[in-house]
């Protein structure tokens, strides 16, 4: 459980940082 638990939280803040990193994309275009 705490395995999935650690890759979760993980795999949460790559998206977090993708959605940030595609917004400024946008923002900048």
């Amino acid at each position: 459980m705490q395995l999935t638990t650690s890759h979760g939280t993980t795999v949460k803040m790559h998206v977090e940082n993708l959605i940030k990193t595609v917004s400024k994309i946008i923002v900048k275009k």
